[in-house]
């Protein structure tokens, strides 16, 4: 269980007055705050992201690309994950010259393992699948401001544009101190991509380790009972007072790439900075790649 979480009973005496600090500034529009978990949000919300993707082709070669944060990358949510609409920049692509824009419905979705659901649709020329990993509010280790998911565009002869999306209500930059620490923990996934092997899917845990003080954060992904079978660490020096993103670079398994984060939600009563973290990495060793997205919280 998380601190936050343990000291909510506390909260609660200083609650009224936190509330009212942190209304407005939802994603959307509506005022939703950004003490609003996932599964509560009630109308259309927009959530602005990060993206990191690979586009592969059929005869084997493929690219890997890191795209800038803007409002070409987004998640529209639905009340209760009634739907989702999927917006990524795609540079280069090797199945559609346009962004990746899709929308899945309830009726769209074919599996749900654990907190992961996996729709899928088409428009009879391209494949659509959307698989994310949604929090499960009290029940599970994931965070309640921040998710991933994962997206993939196929045609019929195999060539694939796919990448994640992590997705939430950003913490406001005031949340954001120039003192104290803070340490997240929670999970990672990702894909390894080599050439002449079936893309491999990857499961694993994430710390990140910042100390606002010296505005340092270090990235821990541990994919060891994974395909990929190593941790992944990064390291950034750019967390900045007044600011929800930072950046650095990441190494593991004879892989190296960089990694960008966002902080997500409040900072709550005993805790230094926002309550979650999230973000994407991306490593490459040669032509192979190893990318995906990691959330946790305090």
């Amino acid at each position: 269980m998380s601190i936050r979480r343990m000291l909510a009973t506390t909260a609660a005496l200083t609650a009224p007055l936190l509330l009212a600090a942190c209304g407005g500034g939802g994603g959307g529009g509506g005022g939703l705050g950004v003490n609003t978990p996932l599964d509560q949000v009630t109308f259309l919300q927009i959530y602005n992201s990060s993206n990191t993707y690979l586009s592969r082709s059929a005869g084997g070669g493929f690219q890997s690309t890191i795209s800038s944060p803007n409002t070409t990358n987004r998640v529209t949510v639905g009340a209760n994950y009634s739907q989702f609409r999927v917006q990524a920049e795609t540079v280069s692509s090797f199945t559609a010259p346009g962004a990746m824009d899709r929308t899945f419905l309830a009726g769209d979705l074919v599996a749900t393992v654990g907190d992961t659901r996996v729709y899928q649709n088409t428009d009879g020329t391209l494949n659509y699948e959307w698989r994310v990993r949604l929090p499960g509010r009290d029940a599970d280790a994931l965070p309640e401001h921040v998710a991933f998911g994962r997206w993939t565009r196929a045609d019929a002869l195999g060539n694939r544009d796919t990448g994640f999306l992590v997705f939430g209500q950003v913490a406001p930059g005031t949340d954001v101190p120039a003192a104290g620490t803070a340490t997240y923990t929670g999970v990672a996934e990702g894909v390894r991509d080599r050439a002449g092997f079936a893309a491999e899917a990857l499961t694993g845990t994430s710390t990140v380790a910042v100390n606002f003080g010296t505005g340092t954060a270090n990235l821990t992904i541990d994919f060891t009972g994974s395909p990929f079978g190593a941790t992944i660490t990064g390291t950034s020096n750019d967390v900045t007072a007044g600011s929800s993103v930072f950046s650095g670079t990441a190494a593991g398994g004879g892989y190296s790439g960089s990694f960008t984060g966002n902080f997500f939600g409040r900072t709550d009563v005993g805790i230094d900075g926002p309550e979650e973290v999230g973000g994407v990495f991306r490593l490459i060793n040669a032509t192979d790649f190893v990318y995906g997205g990691f959330a946790g919280e305090q």
